[in-house]
């Protein structure tokens, strides 16, 4: 009788007990502690690599070149702006219409026969910043403010074309037509180790008489070749 209680309850007692962690990893003791509940949403958007200890987002980003036209002067004179690129099966159209005077970016607007992400061009600003605090608590941060006679045009071409041809003109008046050889480097927007790498190139061009209301010459300047 009394072996038949002592048997019964250690069956009780095996029936009650807890279930064995299941950590497989053979540094884990059985007193390791292991968290099945489903990751929060902010979780779920992002992926563990646990080698690295890091975290890789949903950030992603897009094939594609940026050009920048510069004038010697640092401005552009006033004007509607017609920039055309194309090369390697991508045409891109942008237009851009430049007040006197700009003292902040402008935007423009682009077609192209890409399919896989859009085209752009704007008149950026150099721009000199400042940290600020005003005194109140949580009131902070960065004032930045454009810098007079120092703008570029940036051209954004999706894909990855190796040679480009830009033809800008102005009123109708035709200031440069060069061509320009691209390489392109992997980007990763979340590190390496996380992989989704995009191939991106840059490449700077000087245009004569940008800053100048003059008909132009239709010469680019000088080509400093891709900036990469």
């Amino acid at each position: 009788m009394v072996l038949l209680g002592l048997a019964a309850a250690c069956a009780a007692s095996e029936r009650t007990s807890p279930p064995a962690s299941p950590c497989n990893d053979p540094a884990c003791s059985d007193a390791a502690a292991v968290d099945t509940s489903p990751p929060s949403s902010s979780e779920a958007a992002a992926t563990d690599t646990s080698t690295t200890g890091m975290y890789c987002t949903d950030i992603g980003c897009n094939d594609g070149a940026t050009i920048t036209l510069d004038s010697p002067s640092g401005s552009w004179a006033a004007g509607g702006y017609e920039l055309r690129a194309s090369g390697d099966g991508i045409m891109v159209s942008c237009t851009l219409n430049i007040p006197a005077p700009a003292t902040n970016d402008v935007f423009g607007t682009c077609t192209t026969t890409s399919t896989t992400s859009a085209a752009s061009l704007a008149l950026e600003f150099a721009r000199t910043c400042m940290a600020f605090d005003s005194g109140i608590s949580g009131v902070a941060g960065i004032q930045c403010t454009p810098i007079p006679g120092q703008s570029s045009l940036k051209l954004a071409v999706p894909g990855t074309a190796a040679n480009l041809t830009l033809v800008l003109t102005r009123e109708g008046t035709q200031l440069a037509s060069e061509s320009v050889a691209l390489q392109y480097n992997a980007y990763y927007p979340n590190g390496q180790a996380c992989g989704g790498a995009c191939q991106e190139a840059s490449a700077t061009i000087t245009v004569a008489g940008a800053g100048s209301a003059a008909t132009g010459s239709g010469d680019a300047g000088t080509d400093s070749g891709p900036d990469v």
